[in-house]
């Protein structure tokens, strides 16, 4: 798998490789199986030879949606043992993609804490949130400096930081007609809907 791919390409890519009905279903074999399997045991499942099912194995690994073992199945070890075989198993991975992208995740954890602090201050859930979220963004921007070595250098150069920010926590930032330093218009976001589902149960 690629690492220098963002996580929306990294599990498009995942949910991609699963469209060839072939390799749908050796994953769902290997998913199903209680131990890991091997390219025979695989290949037998589904009906298809070895060397296919080989090559679509690998590649769900190469796509880190199946993990695999080296391990000799004959129980010998040693000169003459014979080579340890590949075993495939369900990588650990959870994979989710939307469009455009939403932490629900996140949102999850926020409310988590906003909730513990609210039991324990006697505070509104709502104020907590509102203190919680805004601190989890100051970390964001926080860090976004600190990943850059330096603070941005002018107006121009920190709106488009905050803009790459706000795409990565899915806003949808556009800049409106006119200068290019004008503030940009922020587009709908998950966090206002997770917000107003707290203020609505409150």
């Amino acid at each position: 798998m690629d690492s220098s791919r963002d996580p929306l390409q990294r599990d498009a890519a995942g949910i991609g490789a699963l469209a060839d009905p072939v390799r749908h279903q050796l994953y769902r074999f290997v998913c199903s199986q209680p131990e890991p399997v091997s390219r025979d045991q695989a290949a037998d499942a589904v009906g298809v030879a070895r060397h296919q099912a080989k090559f679509h194995l690998d590649r769900l690994q190469d796509e880190a949606l199946l993990e695999c073992d080296y391990v000799r199945l004959t129980g010998r070890s040693g000169p003459g043992a014979g080579r340890p075989s590949k075993l495939y198993r369900r990588a650990d991975r959870d994979i989710a993609v939307s469009l455009p992208p939403r932490d629900y995740e996140l949102a999850g954890r926020l409310m988590a804490k906003a909730i513990a602090q609210s039991a324990a201050s006697g505070a509104s859930v709502v104020d907590v949130l509102n203190q919680v979220a805004r601190d989890f963004g100051r970390g964001i921007g926080t860090s976004a400096v600190t990943d850059r070595g330096r603070a941005p250098a002018n107006a121009k150069s920190a709106l488009e930081v905050a803009v790459a920010i706000l795409r990565e926590h899915g806003y949808e930032p556009r800049y409106g007609a006119g200068e290019v330093d004008r503030t940009p218009w922020i587009g709908p976001c998950w966090v206002r809907v997770v917000h107003r589902w707290v203020q609505l149960a409150a």
